[in-house]
């Protein structure tokens, strides 16, 4: 019996030996199989973040556009209705295709509405109002509560404007 004891522990050593190359192999499967699938799942959790972050710029964009002419907006498309749009038809739950395509159409039916009731309606005879009309315009932007990324945006816009209003003003003097 301590024979056959150590005939079985014999046998089942060469049989552990004898398959030892299908379970490396097995095990270099499995693993390369893992690295597969990690590598799979950080490739889409990458794309997910890139989404996200054109999401968020698609959004973001239309907030700009309307925080830089929100006095002409405001009677007719408020802050409220923006929001409620971006909840509605913008949010993370809609493909970023969609998100995308629907802050552009936001944005032209904001523009539709900001030529319709055009800022450049007061004008101006000479430099220096120019120069004090949107001077004032960069005080109060700066007593007003935006974070630093829309200020920016809001100090460009201020500035296409001014440059609006001289080229008028220059088209006006010929």
């Amino acid at each position: 019996t301590r024979e056959t004891e150590l005939n079985n522990q014999r046998i089942k050593q060469l049989e552990w030996e004898r398959q030892t190359p299908e379970r490396e192999r097995s095990e270099r499967a499995a693993k390369a199989l893992r690295l597969q699938q990690e590598t799979e799942r950080q490739r889409e959790y990458e794309q997910a973040q890139r989404e996200q972050s054109s999401r968020d710029h698609a959004r973001l964009k239309c907030r700009l556009y309307y925080d830089a002419h929100a006095n002409q907006l405001n009677l007719v498309f408020n802050r409220d209705l923006l929001q409620e749009y971006f909840d509605t038809y913008m949010t993370d739950s809609h493909s970023l295709t969609e998100v995308e395509l629907r802050a552009q159409m936001l944005v032209e039916m904001l523009q539709a509405h900001v030529k319709e009731r055009p800022l450049g309606t007061k004008s101006f005879n000479s430099m220096s109002e120019i120069a004090d009309y949107f001077s004032q315009k960069r005080t109060e932007l700066e007593s007003l509560p935006y974070d630093a990324e829309t200020r920016e945006s809001l100090r460009t816009a201020i500035s296409q404007r001014e440059n609006a209003a001289i080229s008028a003003l220059f088209k006006g003097s010929r």
